[in-house]
């Protein structure tokens, strides 16, 4: 698996072993939310969630959100979406919504657990696989695991 961490990044993330999240931070934070002062995102409600859906999906969204770049000479990563081709994070995000209108549970902690990588990658509905979708998808299986909205 280390094989797909990009040599840009790998130094990075052999190096990352004093990084940690404070999960009692975590928890405080969330449970400071009010979610009546929060407002639905710019890009649309495609899906027709409520407000935690909405955050749900921002923040599996953010686990994925990497780097789209084709190498040179490569084709870019692009997912199709009522017959147009969208590419970049804003093609991830509508991906992830397309999904969850499919009925794919993106916001079940345990269906995240289990995502295998060519589930996942079936799910984007892309053109080609993400160059180094490896991290993509171990984000997103942890955030299954591990994230604090997620799964409640």
């Amino acid at each position: 698996m280390q094989q797909d961490i990009l040599p840009t990044t790998k130094k990075v993330a052999e190096n990352a072993k004093s990084v940690s999240i404070n999960k009692n931070g975590v928890e405080r934070f969330c449970d400071s939310f009010s979610l009546d002062n929060v407002t639905t995102a710019e890009l649309g409600n495609a899906a027709g969630l409520n407000i935690t859906q909405q955050i749900g999906l921002v923040c599996v969204f953010n686990c994925v959100n990497f780097c789209f770049w084709a190498a040179k000479g490569q084709e870019k990563w692009a997912t199709k979406i009522n017959a147009e081709m969208i590419d970049g994070a804003t093609g991830m995000f509508c991906a992830l919504e397309e999904a969850l209108k499919r009925g794919v549970p993106l916001l079940d902690a345990h269906f995240l657990q289990n995502l295998n990588r060519e589930k996942f990658n079936e799910l984007l509905n892309g053109n080609i696989e993400i160059p180094g979708t490896y991290p993509l998808w171990a984000g997103i299986l942890t955030s299954g695991r591990r994230h604090p909205i997620i799964g409640r």
